[in-house]
């Protein structure tokens, strides 16, 4: 029980609190206080799971507590306008678990990093489960995040947070809706079942987030039918991060509803830094949307040695520029091209995408190659390093692999435009067996086309180019 203001945001690196306003004097407090934003009306914090109203649910453990603590509150009704002024807050910095649950009625913050709901354990041992449910959490100042769950610390702790029904809305900068984070030892889940998740004019500011930076333990995060919903720069729908641990990680999204708007954003990812293995798969009636330049629909991205395996069941559309529909990369220039584990891209339904449908790529200390299956680096236990299979039974290994060469011509179940009409051009003659000087002319006149785009995007785009001319010329057999 702590009604003193709480600091620092949840984050990692630090472990930190904003400093108070106590021992402060004239210019240096008025400063202060208002950046803080003293002067404003602030909820009166109480540790009960029964608040009145102008009352937010704040509890807290000290370092040598051994309690629990718990929250089971049923529609309540908060409301909070003050700057880090939450609408339910749990701190643990013993041992012991922190379990919040929160059933129908509404929390809504305005205030600047003003948490809809947040536990956060920076103890020894323990557990943080959040559990909301027919619950609607809005917020809507910078830094003020839905819902979220967080450890920090050396101890063990397992973080969970579960959402089923209701809605979690931010409209501030960059305020994720729900985000599970783990800064140490210990598991983090995340999982929403038939809810709705939106981040809106809220750059960076990503749906459903679950981040692992700890030593060990592994990252999950589960969606099971409603909607999440992002819009702004660089902000992802559905993301799984593992850092540094060595355990796996996994995104699963089934029956949902998925969409982007925003410059570089992307629908589904998972990516991992570590050692340990990755899996996205994308199943039922899943529906996949990235309505922003550069954007990309469904993304495994590994920077380590593990397995990757990316399955994608459901239909993804890509309407901007330069964008991709399904990527599965490995950037691991540390590593030779046969040390990784085996990268396996599975796809059905159909995929629209200006750039490129389906893309798998691993770059190695032997470099970005194309090639096909027979000449593709094996892994140790002797299989092609990459195994892509989509709609139209494409199947490539090898290092660099652009999978649009054969799916563009893998019949109508998979829709492919590229975003250079002279890239599709060339893949085309080639599989039309055109002659050599008219495959030449075509590419002559897709380096004119590599040299008029964006800086940014040349270097790609010759990558993409030179590997397409050094392969061998598709014929309708290689299909």
């Amino acid at each position: 029980m702590n009604a003193a203001p709480r600091s620092m945001e949840p984050g990692f690196g630090t472990g930190a609190r904003r400093p108070g306003i106590a021992g402060r004097t004239g210019a240096a407090a008025l400063a202060l206080a208002l950046a803080l934003g003293a002067g404003e009306a602030v909820a009166q914090r109480v540790c009960t799971s029964t608040p009145t109203s102008g009352q937010t649910i704040d509890c807290t453990q000290g370092g040598g507590s051994t309690n629990d603590i718990d929250i089971d509150a049923h529609n309540v009704a908060i409301s909070t306008t003050g700057n880090a002024d939450f609408g339910v807050y749990a701190r643990h910095e013993g041992s012991g678990a922190i379990n919040v649950g929160l059933t129908g009625g509404s929390v809504t913050t305005t205030g600047t990093q003003g948490y809809g709901v947040i536990g956060w354990h920076v103890g020894t041992s323990g557990t943080v489960d959040i559990d909301v449910k027919n619950t609607m959490v809005k917020t809507s100042g910078f830094n003020a995040f839905g819902v979220i769950g967080v450890h920090q610390g050396a101890g063990t702790v397992a973080v969970s947070v579960d959402i089923e029904g209701g809605v979690v809305e931010t409209t501030g900068f960059p305020a994720h809706a729900v985000r599970a984070a783990q800064a140490g030892p210990g598991d983090v889940a995340l999982g929403l079942k038939d809810t709705t998740v939106r981040t809106t004019n809220a750059g960076t500011a990503h749906g459903a987030l679950a981040q692992h930076t700890g030593a060990t333990g592994s990252l999950s995060v589960d969606v099971r039918g409603g909607s999440v919903e992002t819009f702004g720069l660089q902000s992802f729908a559905v993301f799984g991060h593992a850092v540094s641990t060595p355990g796996g990680a996994t995104v699963s999204v089934a029956d949902a509803s998925v969409t982007t708007r925003g410059r570089f954003a992307r629908a589904i990812v998972g990516r991992h830094q570590g050692a340990g293995a990755l899996a996205v798969d994308v199943s039922g009636a899943t529906t996949v949307t990235a309505e922003g330049e550069g954007g990309i629909g469904v993304e495994a991205f590994s920077r380590g040695s593990g397995a990757i395996e990316l399955e994608v069941g459901a239909d993804v559309a890509i309407e901007a520029p330069f964008a991709n529909g399904i990527v599965g990369r490995r950037a691991a220039p540390g590593l030779p091209m046969a040390a990784p584990g085996r990268m396996v891209v599975t796809h059905r339904g159909d995929v629209r995408a200006r750039n490129v449908g389906v893309l798998a790529w691993v770059q190695s200390m032997s470099g970005s190659t194309f090639g096909d299956e027979e000449s593709a680096p094996e892994t140790a236990a002797d299989e092609p390093a990459i195994h892509v299979t989509s709609s139209g039974d494409i199947t490539v290994g090898a290092g660099v692999m652009d999978a649009y060469i054969r799916a563009a011509v893998a019949g109508d179940d998979q829709t492919l435009q590229a975003g250079e009409q002279a890239v599709l051009d060339a893949i085309r003659a080639a599989v039309a067996g055109d002659s050599e000087e008219a495959l030449e002319k075509k590419a002559e006149a897709l380096e004119t086309a590599l040299e008029a785009l964006p800086d940014a995007y040349t270097e790609v785009w010759k990558t993409r180019a030179r590997g397409f001319l050094a392969a061998r010329p598709l014929s309708p057999t290689d299909r």
